[in-house]
């Protein structure tokens, strides 16, 4: 009878420490070594330095908050020559095109697919 329960108590203590105990540990672990350790900061590179980046956003009927997240985009602080917006939006039947396509402030481009449509044996289309 005590080897069961022996079994029982090293069993739960498995399953706790699975769920719980081991982000505990990491957390003690984690601020121990920041007592010990200086945060490095490292400096941000020349704007020359930085690479070129795209960023691609996909839009399916987002009327609503494509202006938003327009806005966020070009607030980023990166630099605008080195910054490229590309937005998808996927067959959209709304008015998602019309506020992006009347944006010049950056360099962005909008590609506006159709909708990929499958038509199956038994006459079903799939979008």
């Amino acid at each position: 009878m005590r080897t069961f329960e022996i079994l029982f108590w090293i069993s739960l203590f498995i399953v706790f420490y699975t769920y719980i105990g081991y982000g505990i540990v990491l957390y003690i672990l984690v601020k121990i070594k920041e007592t010990f350790r200086k945060p490095v900061h490292y400096p941000m590179p020349a704007d020359e330095e930085l690479p070129e980046v795209t960023l691609f956003i996909a839009a399916y009927n987002e009327e609503d908050v494509v202006d938003e997240k327009m806005q966020n985009c070009l607030a980023l602080d990166y630099p605008a020559d080195k910054l490229q917006i590309f937005w998808v939006t996927d067959g959209s039947n709304d008015h998602t095109n019309e506020p992006l396509l009347s944006r010049r402030r950056c360099r962005r481009a909008v590609c506006r697919t159709p909708g990929i449509v499958r038509r199956h044996a038994d006459g079903h289309t799939t979008r």
